[in-house]
C-alpha cells in the first residue's frame, strides 16, 4: 500500500512539474494612445518570468489622402517609432511597419535585457512589468 501511495505522490508531483500547474502563463496587455496613436506592449510570461515582449504602434490614416499616404507608406516608421519611444531603442528587432485599409502598424520584438527607461529586466515578475508600465500612462489588463 505505501509502495501505491508513494508512486500517486510521485506521479502527482511530476505532473505539476510538467504542466506547470500554480505557476501558469500570463499575457499583459498594456495600452497607451495620444494624439492619434495606439501603443500596445503584449508581454507574455512563462511562470513569473518574461517570455517574450512585443510592441505594436497604429495611426488610423482615414483622414490622409491616398498621396499623403503615399508618401507615407515611403518612410522609415520602424526608424521613426524606435527614436521616439524613449528607453527602448536599443531593445527593438524585428521591426515590420504595414499600411492596410488606411491604418499603419508598427511591429517590433523588445529585447527585454536592453530596455532602458523603464524597470523592467529579466527578472521582472507579472506585477513588476505592470507596475512600471502602468506608471508610464499604459493601462494594462491580464489577457
Amino acid at each position: 500500500m505505501k509502495k501505491v501511495l508513494l508512486s500517486g505522490v510521485i506521479l502527482c508531483g511530476a505532473l505539476l512539474l510538467v504542466t506547470g500547474c500554480g505557476v501558469g502563463n500570463k499575457t499583459l496587455s498594456c495600452d497607451q494612445s495620444t494624439s492619434g496613436v495606439d501603443i500596445n506592449i503584449t508581454t507574455n510570461f512563462k511562470g513569473n518570468k518574461i517570455d517574450t515582449m512585443n510592441l505594436k504602434y497604429g495611426m488610423d490614416l482615414s483622414s490622409y489622402t491616398d498621396a499623403q499616404i503615399k508618401a507615407i507608406e515611403g518612410q522609415d516608421f520602424c526608424k521613426l517609432v524606435k527614436s521616439a519611444m524613449t528607453g527602448m531603442e536599443k531593445s527593438f528587432g524585428n521591426c515590420k511597419q504595414n499600411i492596410e485599409n488606411k491604418q499603419l502598424s508598427v511591429t517590433a520584438t523588445l529585447d527585454v535585457s536592453k530596455l532602458e527607461g523603464f524597470d523592467i529586466s529579466t527578472k521582472s515578475t507579472f506585477s513588476d512589468v505592470k507596475k512600471s508600465l502602468e506608471s508610464s500612462s499604459f493601462k494594462c489588463t491580464e489577457k
